[in-house]
């Protein structure tokens, strides 16, 4: 299983404190799971795999599965990718801090650019 979880962390660019910090599951207790000292509890494989966006199978195995991200609605996908892309998460806080004007140019260019890439 850890082998899997340094896979998903350097194929998304993390590190093991991010994974610790966002789902509450402490570093030691990765560490442990990584020496061998302990084996994980489904409860923190679960809150694992959920923050990957991948299922509990894939995560265990290795093996693919039906991605969870296929079994989202198309507002889940988006929150799980502002969890991942930290520019993106970044942009969307800077635009919320906008004024109401300055936010509507911001969705005007974005239809723009839309409608230029078609």
């Amino acid at each position: 299983m850890y082998a899997i979880f340094q896979e998903l962390l350097k194929k998304n660019g993390l590190k093991p404190f991010d994974v610790s910090k966002a789902t509450g599951i402490s570093s030691s207790t990765l560490t442990d799971w990584k020496m061998g000292r302990s084996t994980p509890k489904q409860d923190k494989m679960q809150k694992i795999a959920d923050y990957f966006g991948v299922t509990l199978d894939y995560l265990m195995t290795g093996k693919e599965s039906k991605s969870k991200l296929s079994e989202y609605n198309e507002q889940e996908k988006l929150l799980i990718t502002l969890k991942h892309d930290k520019k993106l998460l970044d942009s969307v806080e800077k635009f919320y801090k906008l004024s109401n004007d300055k936010k509507q140019h911001v969705i005007e260019l974005i239809d723009l650019l839309n409608e230029s890439s078609k």
